[in-house]
């Protein structure tokens, strides 16, 4: 979707990171990390969830393994 005043391009469909109390850290960063591998760049993350650790990994490895470039 384009912004009509920034003219910037955002997706319009994002990943939302909300966690079960129990989820495992590896799950939900392994989770994240196949969400990029099918083409997600849009991510929902809220403090409460405490997913931002997760989301990091995510990023720095998909980065590594070159699934996104910055």
């Amino acid at each position: 979707m384009r912004s009509s005043t920034t003219g910037i391009t955002i997706p319009v469909l994002g990943f939302g990171i909300a966690a079960y109390p129990s989820a495992e850290h590896k799950t939900i960063k392994d989770s994240i990390l196949h969400a990029f591998k099918l083409g997600y760049r849009h991510f929902d993350i809220a403090i409460v969830y405490q997913t931002e650790e997760a989301l990091g990994e995510a990023i720095s490895e998909a980065l590594s393994l070159a699934l996104i470039k910055s």
